[in-house]
């Protein structure tokens, strides 16, 4: 399950699913930033966040920007609600 809430124009999550699922060794998530208006952001800085399906607690998890997949790539244990963030 891939759920994508928006909101507003701060940001736009998705939350995967099923809940509870856990990853041992961790899986790579991998978000395009292809749709993303970065407007003179820089790429390079852009990690992965993570939030409680119910709350806005957001914590920044890490992640590295591919310049050839323009994709974010982050290292995660479980499935969850997850957005790019500037850090």
């Amino acid at each position: 399950v891939i759920d994508e809430k928006v909101d507003g124009e701060r940001f736009v999550s998705f939350r995967f699913g099923p809940g509870g699922l856990r990853f041992l060794p961790r899986a790579i998530l991998a978000i395009s930033v292809d749709k993303a208006d970065l407007r003179g952001i820089d790429p390079s800085t852009l990690r992965v966040a993570v939030a409680s399906n119910d709350r806005d607690d957001w914590q920044v998890v890490g992640g590295i920007y591919d310049p050839i997949t323009r994709t974010v790539l982050a290292p995660i244990l479980h499935f969850s609600r997850y957005a790019l963030c500037v850090e």
